[in-house]
């Protein structure tokens, strides 16, 4: 997934010699346009790239967003002054762990706790809809939270090394 990447731009890339990795995928993948969902901002589109669902299902509605349940601004990070009045601290640990912890609605199934349940096991690089059933370990230095999985299915814990 590259974000805001256009099917012309990758067209044109898969037939660039400056692109090898697309070009490959394009010559070794299956490609069709589709259709984003709306509103087709970031954390919209991967919730529901994640989920197979709208938002109507996974609840991220927008890049900043009023939570009634808790009766504040959500912001994911809309604008660098969004970020400054939201307060930078929640915005980032709305980007990384809230989404997948507290907004992300309980019904909707992510891709990686489906396949997690089949007994497979998942991963994602860069891609912050990512809530499975398992704990990871960060091994980044200075990164002690780990990333949790949806509690009620497991509590183990396993590295992300493996």
């Amino acid at each position: 997934m590259i974000d805001g990447l256009t099917p012309a731009e990758f067209e044109r890339a898969a037939e660039d010699d400056r692109t090898p990795a697309l070009r490959f995928l394009a010559a070794n993948g299956n490609y069709a346009r589709g259709t984003s969902t709306f509103p087709s901002l970031t954390p919209v589109c991967l919730s529901s790239i994640a989920t197979g669902a709208h938002p109507d299902v996974h609840r991220i509605p927008h890049l900043v967003w009023y939570d009634r349940r808790r009766r504040r601004i959500e912001e994911y990070g809309s604008s660098f002054a969004a970020v400054r009045a939201a307060g930078t601290r929640r915005s980032l640990l709305n980007a990384v762990f809230n989404m997948n912890e507290q907004h992300l609605g309980a019904e909707a199934v992510t891709v990686f706790e489906a396949l997690e349940d089949a007994g497979y096991t998942t991963a994602a690089i860069n891609f912050t809809c990512y809530r499975g059933r398992v704990r990871h370990t960060p091994v980044v230095p200075g990164v002690g939270r780990q990333p949790l999985g949806r509690s009620a299915s497991s509590s183990s814990t396993c590295s992300s090394r493996t």
